[in-house]
């Protein structure tokens, strides 16, 4: 599978996962966005369709032919676009804390979630510093990402009822996702399914890793597309 890791984030972000389905069995592939972690940048405007190509140009030098993709937050909204427009490379998807429009984002979070949050932007500028072949540029590329959540993704439910491939609309049930918009995500994808945390925010991965890593494998195991028995 390939875990995609979330806006300003990098293939670290998957420190309790990936060596959790490891140790189950699953060949995780895990690598950075572009502008993001470990990765080059250049001008282009950075899109989740153009970041959906980056990584299906990943699995072809990677000659990965079909992939389950687990993404969290921005990674998740990139499996959906890749479900949408490469269906024949998708297994399945698990999306945490994706969103179809800037809208869906709750402008009305609590103070402990804007506590989080800005904790979180502290932690992502001193990985990045630590690891960017660009230590210098976290403002300039926080910027370009910034924009990007301002103004997009723009998926539609006509889109998403064009997923065939088994999907989880995972999130928690204190994100600053609107609980309307991942409802309507499940609703709208035929083999969609909504898996919501208790007590959880938009980094329940790191919050609560035992719970939402058996949530990932029990995907994979519900989705395997090999025989049994």
């Amino acid at each position: 599978m390939l875990l995609i890791e979330g806006g300003l984030g990098s293939g670290d972000d998957w420190g309790y996962l990936a060596p959790y389905l490891a140790a189950h069995g699953y060949r995780a592939v895990v690598f950075d966005s572009r502008c993001q972690g470990r990765s080059t940048c250049d001008d282009t405007l950075i899109t989740y369709r153009l970041m959906a190509r980056d990584t299906e140009a990943l699995m072809r030098t990677l000659d990965i032919p079909r992939a389950a993709i687990v993404g969290y937050s921005d990674g998740g909204i990139i499996g959906l676009e890749m479900a949408i427009h490469d269906p024949r490379r998708v297994v399945g998807v698990f999306a945490y804390g994706a969103n179809t429009n800037p809208a869906a984002l709750d402008s009305h979070v609590s103070a402990a979630q804007r506590h989080v949050d800005a904790v979180s932007g502290v932690w992502s500028k001193q990985v990045y510093e630590h690891i960017s072949p660009t230590p210098a540029a976290f403002a300039q590329v926080a910027r370009r990402i910034f924009t990007l959540w301002a103004t997009r993704p723009h998926l539609t439910a006509a889109q998403l009822h064009t997923i065939h491939a088994p999907v989880w609309i995972a999130d928690g049930d204190r994100d600053t996702i609107k609980r309307s918009d991942t409802d309507l995500m499940a609703q709208s994808i035929p083999l969609g399914s909504e898996l919501i945390l208790p007590f959880a925010s938009h980094f329940g991965l790191w919050e609560y890793p035992a719970l939402f890593d058996r949530a990932v494998l029990q995907f994979l195991v519900a989705t395997d597309p090999r025989p049994r028995g």
